[in-house]
């Protein structure tokens, strides 16, 4: 079971979550890759989302189906490995994994109880 210190770690995904999905709204492919101004601002929200993913409890993560380990992973890359951020990967990540981890963390929160 995931403690209520859990929800705020989950809010901040889930925020993140949702400002990524604000930047990118009526952006295609090729919008995206001229606007160095939202690459930045997807990839500081894909940090908070990794960073508050390293928060959550291991009851937590073992409750939701999320590959975590990569969640984390890409917010180190991107801490360390600045530089080589490939924007069409980023792009993929906004649009194919943000909005599954977005359903799955929301999913979550309504079918959870507290002890």
């Amino acid at each position: 079971m995931a403690s209520k210190s859990d929800d705020l770690y989950i809010e901040h995904i889930l925020e993140a979550s949702d400002q990524i999905i604000h930047y990118v709204d009526g952006l295609d492919w090729q919008d995206f890759i001229q606007d160095r101004k939202t690459h930045d601002a997807c990839i500081r929200q894909i940090e908070i989302i990794g960073e508050a993913a390293k928060r959550l409890s291991n009851n937590c993560t073992n409750a939701v189906d999320l590959p975590w380990k990569e969640i984390t992973g890409t917010r180190d890359f991107l801490i360390h490995n600045y530089a080589e951020v490939d924007l069409r990967s980023l792009w993929t990540t906004i649009q194919e994994d943000i909005p599954v981890l977005k359903e799955r963390l929301n999913n979550f929160l309504i079918g959870k109880t507290y002890l």
